[in-house]
């Protein structure tokens, strides 16, 4: 199951250029709380879906991916 996507992913599943597309498709979901917005080292960014509707659609709605975990001790 997919749980976290990077804009890359989006442009080749979607056939088109880097611009406004991503940048709409981001913009929206973030907007709409139904992705997390992860930022790592070298400014890579990852988008984590959290959102109780997206996991039901996929018939998991209970889904651990969907929450925020602390760091272990």
């Amino acid at each position: 199951m997919v749980d976290n996507f990077v804009r890359r992913q989006y442009l080749t599943f979607a056939d088109c250029e880097r611009g406004r597309t991503d940048t709409a498709l981001t913009d929206k979901a973030l907007s709409a709380r139904h992705v997390k917005e992860l930022v790592f080292r070298y400014k890579r960014t990852v988008y984590s879906f959290c959102s109780k509707p997206f996991f039901e659609a996929l018939g998991n709605p209970d889904s651990r991916n969907r929450r925020t975990h602390e760091i272990p001790h």
